[in-house]
C-alpha cells in the first residue's frame, strides 16, 4: 500500500450560484416578457426580430431547469449543512477557516460564496450564508466542548 506524499489540488466540478443571481435572472426573463409583449403589441418588432428573442428565451429556460435539477437536491440536505456548520471546530463566525482560496476565478467559485481575509490575504468560504458548501466536506471535525 503507497501514501501520497504530494497533495492533489482540488477541482470543483460546478460553480457555485448564488439564489440572488437565478432571482435576478428570472426577474429579467419576465421583465423581458412584459417588454416583448408591449412590442409586439404595438408592432415595433419583425417576425425575424421576434424568433431571436424567443430562442433566447428558450436557452434561458433551458439553462435554468438544468440548474434547477443540478441543485434541487441541496433542498433534502441542507438542514445537515447548517448543523455541520454550527459544530465544525473549523466555522467561526460564519466562515470557514479551514478552506482558502487564493484564486476564486481559477478555482472556479463565485465571489458570492467569499469573503476576504485581510490577515491572510485569502479568500474565505462564507458558510453562514451557504451552509450547503458544509454538507460534502469529508474535513469536518466536531468543536470541542
Amino acid at each position: 500500500m503507497s501514501s501520497l506524499t504530494t497533495q492533489e489540488p482540488i477541482t470543483l466540478e460546478f460553480t457555485p450560484i448564488a439564489i440572488s443571481d437565478l432571482k435576478a435572472k428570472v426577474k429579467s426573463l419576465e421583465e423581458g416578457f412584459v417588454k416583448l409583449r408591449e412590442d409586439i403589441s404595438k408592432g415595433k418588432i419583425s417576425i425575424e426580430e421576434l424568433k431571436g428573442e424567443i430562442e433566447a428565451i428558450q436557452g434561458d429556460i433551458f439553462r435554468l431547469k438544468k440548474i434547477s435539477e443540478e441543485v434541487s437536491w441541496v433542498n433534502y440536505l441542507k438542514p445537515h449543512g447548517v448543523w455541520k456548520e454550527m459544530n465544525c471546530r473549523y466555522a467561526e463566525k460564519g466562515l470557514c477557516n479551514l478552506w482558502k482560496v487564493s484564486n476564486p476565478e481559477g478555482a472556479g467559485i463565485s465571489k458570492d460564496l467569499l469573503v476576504f481575509d485581510d490577515a491572510s490575504k485569502t479568500w474565505r468560504i462564507n458558510v453562514a450564508k451557504f451552509p450547503s458548501f458544509c454538507i460534502p466536506c469529508a474535513l469536518f471535525e466536531p468543536r470541542n466542548r
